[in-house]
C-alpha cells in the first residue's frame, strides 16, 4: 500500500508536458529536424520543399520566391531584366547594320583602318627602346695605339689638319668683320651681325613667287628676291616710290609715261629704304600684319623699329646676304 502511494507521488512529481521545464536530447533532436520548415509570421509552418517569401507589412515581399539575393546601392548585381533589354538591344543594333551594307561597310572600313594605324604606330614607340639597346649592346671600336706609329697615316692625319686650318681661313675671309645683314627668305627672317655677333634679328617679308602677265602676255613678272651676296648701294630718308609697269597691270589700269604723275606714290615704304641694286629695296610697309610671309615684289619689308635699327647700323658698301 506504501509503494503504490510512493509511486503515484513519483508520478506526480515528474514535469507534465507544456510546463517550464529544460529541455532534453530529444527534444533539441526534434527542433534540429522541424527547423527545415520555417514557420510565418502567424504561426503556420510551411511545407518542406516550397519556397518561403515573408511579407511585409504593406503585401511586398522583400526577398526573392526564386532565392535570388535582393541588395541596394552600388554593389548589385543587375537582374534578368536589365541583362535581357541590353541583349536585346545589342540584336538591334546588329540587325540594323546588316539590313544596311553600306553602313556595315564603312564600320568594317573604318575598324581595318584603325587596325592598320595602330600597327603602324607600334614602331614609333619600339624604335627608341631599341635603338637605345642596340646603342648600348653595340661593341665599340677601340683605339689602337698601333697605328699612331705608322708614317703613312701620321702624314694623312697632318694633312687633313692643315687642309681644316685652310678652310677655316678662308671660311673667316668671307665672314666680314664689320656690320652685316642676313635675309632668310625661306623663314622670313633678317639677322644683324656687328663683330660676328648678333646684335637683332626679327620678321621681314620677302617675294611671294607669283607669275604676273599682261592681256595681250608680251610681257611676264615673276616676283621672286634675288639670292646672294649684295652690298648697300644707297640711303634714302622718306623714300617715294616710283611705280613701274606691272604695279598698273596688276590693278587692271593703263601704263602711263615714264615721268606721269601716277608713277608717283609717297608714304607707302616707310621712313627708310636702303637699295640693293636693279630696283630692289629694304624698306618699310603699311602692311605690318604680313610680315613673316613671302607676299611682296621682290623687295625686303621690315617692321618701322628694326627698319630704323638697320638703317642706322648698316652704310654704304655694308653687306647683306640674301639665301
Amino acid at each position: 500500500m506504501e509503494d503504490q502511494e510512493e509511486r503515484k507521488s513519483g508520478e506526480d512529481s515528474s514535469p507534465k508536458k507544456g510546463e517550464d521545464s529544460p529541455p532534453t536530447g530529444s527534444d533539441l533532436s526534434q527542433a534540429a529536424g522541424d527547423s527545415s520548415s520555417p514557420s510565418t509570421g502567424d504561426g503556420l509552418s510551411q511545407p518542406a520543399g516550397s519556397s518561403y517569401s515573408p511579407s511585409t507589412g504593406d503585401g511586398s515581399s522583400p526577398v526573392p520566391s526564386d532565392g535570388s539575393t535582393q541588395t541596394d546601392g552600388e554593389g548589385s548585381s543587375p537582374s534578368t531584366e536589365e541583362i535581357s533589354s541590353a541583349r536585346r538591344y545589342f540584336e538591334a543594333v546588329r540587325n540594323y547594320v546588316n539590313t544596311r551594307p553600306k553602313l556595315r561597310i564603312s564600320l568594317i572600313v573604318t575598324v581595318l583602318a584603325f587596325g592598320v594605324l595602330l600597327l603602324l604606330s607600334i614602331p614609333l614607340y619600339l624604335a627608341p627602346a631599341l635603338q637605345h639597346s642596340w646603342g648600348t649592346s653595340r661593341a665599340e671600336c677601340p683605339l689602337d695605339s698601333s697605328l699612331l706609329t705608322n708614317r703613312t697615316i701620321t702624314r694623312q692625319i697632318a694633312n687633313t689638319k692643315n687642309e681644316i686650318t685652310r678652310l677655316e681661313r678662308r671660311l673667316a675671309s668671307f665672314i666680314p668683320t664689320q656690320t652685316y645683314l642676313v635675309i632668310n627668305t625661306v623663314d622670313n627672317r633678317f639677322s644683324l651681325y656687328r663683330s660676328r655677333k648678333l646684335v637683332r634679328d626679327g620678321f621681314c617679308s620677302s617675294g611671294s613667287y607669283t607669275l604676273l602677265k599682261t592681256e595681250d602676255g608680251e610681257k611676264e613678272w615673276i616676283f621672286k628676291t634675288p639670292r646672294g651676296r649684295f652690298t648697300i648701294q644707297g640711303k634714302i630718308t622718306h623714300p617715294v616710290w616710283r611705280k613701274p609697269d606691272w604695279a598698273f597691270v596688276e590693278e587692271g589700269l593703263p601704263i602711263p609715261g615714264p615721268t606721269d604723275a601716277s608713277r608717283y606714290e609717297y608714304g607707302v615704304l616707310g621712313d627708310y629704304a636702303m637699295s640693293l641694286g636693279d630696283g630692289y629695296l629694304i624698306h618699310g610697309t603699311l602692311y605690318k600684319r604680313l610680315l613673316g610671309m613671302p607676299v611682296t615684289h621682290g623687295c625686303i619689308r621690315l617692321n618701322d623699329d628694326d627698319l630704323e635699327a638697320v638703317f642706322n647700323a648698316l652704310s654704304v658698301g655694308s653687306k647683306v646676304y640674301i639665301y
